[in-house]
């Protein structure tokens, strides 16, 4: 196409009007699609999903470094970063953003200690103990387990503690470790009195837990990611599947679980658990610890490799937002229907009928609860839990909507949604649960911090 104006009449701005018009819809287009080629780039590079990460921090990142690096064109700075691993790298240091903190989700660490203490000690194991903290990010994860194996007297000299991270940004700060007061947003303090020193307005962790993380860097979706290593007993990978396509995280759990021993222990976020059920695990009996086993794994007693033990009954866990625990006992007289039935002796007896695989005695109490109670977003959430162990998916989509319309931020019924949504191709509509269910863990962390500040 061509376009013509009369003699002295064109300038530039003309100029520029007319391409666009006429001559530049795809040179316009191409420029608008530049961000999606970007976005490819990182998931094919680190697996993330712009979408749960949001697409604005993606493009924030681009933006600075445009700058830094002098482009003022974003298909050159494209053919840039597709040739350059380094700037390639500056990329997703600017795209990871750290959000963690010591003793996260106390459960894990609990439920840590416990098969440390139960499955591990007493058996006296005569080989060393093989911890994998990834992504480890800014380091609060690894110290925090180390500190769990120092408090539980596990021999600094008999385990092996690796941290592994795709940004040098967080392990260069791990391995400074100095922290803020970000670092901790627990109720209890007493690690810190213990472990840290204070260093102006921070706290520097002390030198002998340092010296017990090996901080490295590598990317879970690299071809050769650990290759010739000896299998850990533990691995925690908390908190980034959820930033992951479908399809980057089957391969990450399935590149892990190769890395699992049979008898290890694998521990994920807490809108990550079914994840971990679809893949074939079974999760332990300690709940809201989202740690997993492999099925028909053999106690931790045995030597690795032997034969496997009979298969286990089949669990199910809730997966829902842990918080710290309430310093006073909740009471246990039922009140009104949304608020206290939490309490009520028979919602727990669920859960432990759950957690120990009964799936039909968990399902009739649930339903028992709600004939007696009326209506309850916990109920109902728990409910579509054991519906959805047993198989009874359209069920189960249909307990977590309930428990939604009552409590639009519980945590747990979106988390679950947000995996069905995935089994169905949904990934619009999983990747908006999962954005809701992140802003109620937010929610509720903030409201349950609050609470005990208030309580102290």
């Amino acid at each position: 196409m061509s376009f013509s104006a009369p003699k002295g009449s064109f300038s530039i701005s003309m100029l520029i009007y007319c391409c666009k018009r006429n001559l530049g819809k795809g040179y316009w287009h191409s420029r608008a699609m530049f961000i999606v080629e970007i976005e490819e780039l990182l998931r094919n590079a680190m697996g993330l999903d712009a979408a749960s990460l949001g697409r604005e921090t993606v493009r924030q990142a681009v933006r600075i470094r445009l700058e830094q690096c002098g482009f003022q064109d974003g298909i050159d700075y494209l053919e840039h970063v597709r040739q350059s691993p380094e700037e390639l790298q500056l990329l997703i240091e600017a795209v990871v953003v750290p959000e963690t903190w010591f003793f996260r989700h106390i459960e894990a660490f609990q439920a840590f200690a416990d098969w440390v203490q139960t499955e591990w000690m007493s058996a006296q194991r005569a080989r060393m103990l093989r911890i994998l903290s990834v992504p480890c990010s800014t380091g609060e994860e690894p110290y925090s387990i180390a500190m769990v194996l120092l408090d539980s007297g596990f021999p600094a000299a008999q385990f092996r503690l690796d941290a592994i991270d795709i940004s040098r940004t967080s392990l260069a700060h791990a391995s400074h470790a100095v922290y803020r007061d970000n670092s901790f947003r627990s109720t209890d303090f007493t690690f810190r009195d213990r472990y840290f020193s204070r260093e102006g307005g921070a706290f520097r962790l002390a030198a002998p837990v340092r010296k017990l993380v090996h901080f490295r860097q590598g990317n879970l979706l690299a071809p050769d990611f650990n290759i010739g290593g000896d299998a850990y007993d533990v691995i925690f990978c908390r908190n980034v599947l959820i930033y992951f396509d479908a399809e980057k995280q089957k391969e990450t759990v399935s590149v892990l679980g190769r890395l699992l021993d049979p008898a290890g222990v694998f521990f994920v976020g807490p809108a990550e658990g079914c994840l971990m059920i679809d893949a074939g695990f079974a999760p332990m009996k300690q709940r809201m610890s989202f740690g997993f086993l492999k099925r028909s794994s053999p106690p931790a007693s045995a030597a690795p490799h032997k034969a496997e033990a009979p298969k286990r009954k089949h669990r199910v866990i809730p997966v829902s937002q842990p918080v710290p625990r309430p310093m006073t006992k909740p009471s246990s007289t039922a009140g009104s229907t949304r608020g206290n039935i939490a309490t009520v002796p028979d919602l727990a007896k669920a859960r432990e009928l759950a957690d120990a695989g009964q799936l039909s005695d968990a399902h009739d109490v649930c339903e028992s609860l709600l004939r007696t109670f009326g209506n309850s977003a916990e109920v109902y959430a728990l409910l579509g839990i054991v519906q959805d162990a047993m198989g009874r998916i359209h069920e189960a989509e249909e307990s977590y909507r309930r428990a939604i319309y009552l409590d639009p931020g519980h945590h747990q019924a979106l988390a679950h949604l947000a995996v069905i949504a995935d089994r169905k191709h949904d990934t619009a509509t999983a990747r908006r649960l999962r954005e809701r269910a992140r802003r109620a863990e937010k929610r509720q962390i903030f409201t349950v911090q609050a609470k005990e500040n208030d309580r102290w």
